[in-house]
């Protein structure tokens, strides 16, 4: 089967990382995969072609022009079947799915934070083609999680129109390492084996709520504590202005991106996720499929990912029981070592990467068959 898949991007994020792991095992299963990028290339473009996967670019012609290129590749290429992923795609693939009539056409909804957002125009807009299209023109549309469906389903009356996979990640990639790469991991970040690592990762943008963590740092306030956060985006200079204010600008490091996110979390002694909201974050089950101690907030299915013992859970929002959860994870590090093995077993069982790439081609399969 040859897929196409539809993104605005292939930039780093949870989204964009998982698609370029399922690459490999795609092709190794007789799949051939392709990638129309809506807006721009991005930093995993290289990565997704080394891997086997063809790249198409769309940059600078806006949705309407984007959809044009779509259409004009798919008559081209010829793909059994196209899968969206974001709604800044939804324009180009609706438009594709209406022309295209015999070419099944898949969506994934990655998060429910837009929905939860205030009413706009624009919001308005897009929530309706997105109904529209989930009920006539898309073979299927997926959630990463229940609480996405959920949320999309209550705010666009959908009823059980939307499925659920959840997000898997590569556990081979991802395992606790050796204590010699652990070493190593450390050395290269500049970390020496007496400090605390804190690591977070993720896009620089309101909804990460890296402003928490950097209060709750304050609050923490160990000598021996480093954090380090990997990713960009337009908080940076908040943020800096807010470590300086707080008196922790010579404990947190704003590294920027990442390419081995495996080897920082084999060097970190805990994770934190400090979220506003999420789908099914794909950095969690990195993180905690390495073995990494976590702390994350009640938002999404992250909850339900750690269950009751396999890390730490905080309200969204809460410097101050970040703070108290990091304490307690430094005073008592082999409790949160116990914790993050029986955390690590619950990703094996239930959030491996095979298992999402067979439940994906299950639903390829179906759809191309019923079109």
């Amino acid at each position: 089967m040859h897929i196409l898949y539809v993104v605005p991007t292939l930039s780093r994020g949870g989204m964009e990382t998982l698609l370029v792991s399922t690459i490999a095992p795609l092709i190794a299963r007789g799949n051939d995969v392709s990638v129309f990028c809506a807006r721009g290339r991005g930093d995993l473009a290289d990565r997704a072609e080394s891997l086997g996967a063809s790249i198409f670019v769309a940059s600078g012609f806006g949705s309407l022009g984007a959809a044009v290129r779509l259409i004009a590749l798919c008559l081209r290429i010829r793909p059994d079947l196209l899968h969206g992923k974001m709604t800044g795609v939804l324009v180009p693939l609706v438009v594709a799915g209406l022309v295209l009539r015999k070419t099944p056409v898949v969506f994934s909804l990655e998060s429910s934070h837009e929905w939860d957002l205030p009413r706009t125009i624009r919001r308005v807009a897009k929530a309706w083609l997105l109904k529209l299209a989930t009920r006539h023109i898309f073979s299927v549309t997926v959630a990463v999680s229940e609480g996405v469906r959920l949320s999309v389903t209550e705010a666009l009356m959908l009823g059980e129109a939307i499925s659920v996979i959840e997000n898997g990640v590569d556990l081979e990639v991802f395992s606790p390492g050796s204590t010699m790469q652990r070493l190593e991991s450390r050395r290269a970040l500049g970390v020496s084996q007496d400090d605390f690592l804190v690591v977070s990762i993720g896009r620089l943008v309101p909804v990460k709520a890296h402003s928490v963590l950097v209060d709750a740092v304050a609050l923490a306030r160990d000598t021996q504590m480093r954090v380090l956060v990997f990713g960009q985006g337009p908080e940076l200079q908040r943020l800096q202005s807010q470590c300086a204010a707080v008196g922790v600008q010579g404990v947190v490091d704003f590294r920027g991106e990442t390419d081995d996110i495996a080897s920082v979390l084999r060097a970190a002694d805990l994770f934190v996720l400090p979220s506003l909201s999420e789908g099914t974050p794909v950095t969690l089950l990195e993180a905690m499929a390495t073995g990494v101690p976590v702390i994350v907030t009640d938002v999404g299915i992250n909850r339900s990912i750690i269950g009751p013992d396999g890390g730490f859970i905080a309200a969204p929002g809460d410097s101050f029981a970040v703070a108290r959860a990091i304490v307690a994870v430094s005073t008592d590090y082999q409790q949160a070592l116990r914790m993050a093995r029986t955390g690590r077993g619950r990703i094996v069982e239930r959030f491996g990467l095979d298992r999402f790439v067979r439940d994906w081609e299950s639903v390829y399969a179906k759809a191309v068959r019923e079109r």
